[in-house]
């Protein structure tokens, strides 16, 4: 027993390791800034601007893809809420006077970022002139996320967030992955504590059937 106690100690603490190692080596991989941003409502007609960037901080091209996380607050509701346009620098995000409805679409694909190279996505919040004054003082959090797979491996179609995509050659990306790393890490555990435990089954049968001939043989001829 203290052994399959320390092999399966062992196997929970390996797995564990793996799963904190990935994301560090993954959050090396870039650096982002904006991807959340806290906004004061613009006087009806009027929009307010901000920026986000990512930036390569590895030797190859990086595969990056940005989600449309969430725009929640009292100036995204109602019947004249604020309207959002985004554009990155490399031309493949380009939406215009869309609503909060946009926030529940999928990521979209960049163009790999180069060593050292910074994609900006540049994002603005217009209030329609309709509103009028009922949006005085509202404000909104607007959150947009960078994703990326790791270089030398295959990007995958990027799921909405919390949810982990399976990439080829890495399954964890820069937006997740613990929760698969900790289904592989306990599947081997209970697949190590089922071996032993039919091991030491055997060795107990094996054991018993011993003591049995044992009297046998000492009471013959």
């Amino acid at each position: 027993m203290p052994a399959l106690v320390a092999a399966l100690v062992t196997a929970v603490f390996l797995s564990q390791a793996a799963v904190a190692a990935a994301p560090a080596r993954a959050a090396d991989a870039f650096e982002t800034s904006g991807e959340l941003v806290e906004l004061r409502t613009p006087a009806p007609g009027h929009q307010t601007d901000w920026e986000m960037t990512a930036t390569n901080l590895t030797e190859e091209p990086l595969p990056l893809a940005i989600i449309p996380v969430a725009a929640s607050g009292t100036a995204t509701e109602g019947p004249e809420p604020l309207r959002f346009s985004f554009a990155s620098s490399d031309g493949e995000l380009a939406v215009a006077d869309v609503g909060v409805a946009w926030f529940d679409g999928e990521a979209v694909v960049l163009e790999p970022l180069g060593p050292g190279q910074t994609v900006t996505v540049s994002g603005s919040a217009a209030l329609p002139r309709a509103a009028g004054d009922a949006y005085r003082g509202a404000r909104a959090t607007v959150t947009l996320r960078f994703t990326a797979t790791l270089p030398g491996t295959t990007p995958g179609v990027t799921p909405p967030p919390g949810v982990t995509p399976p990439v080829p050659g890495d399954p964890l990306a820069i937006t997740g992955g613990r929760g698969l790393a900790l289904l592989i890490g306990l599947a081997a555990v209970l697949a190590l504590g089922g071996a032993l435990l039919a091991r030491r089954a055997r060795d107990r049968r094996a054991a018993q059937a011993g003591a049995a001939r044992s009297p046998a043989r000492a009471g013959g001829p």
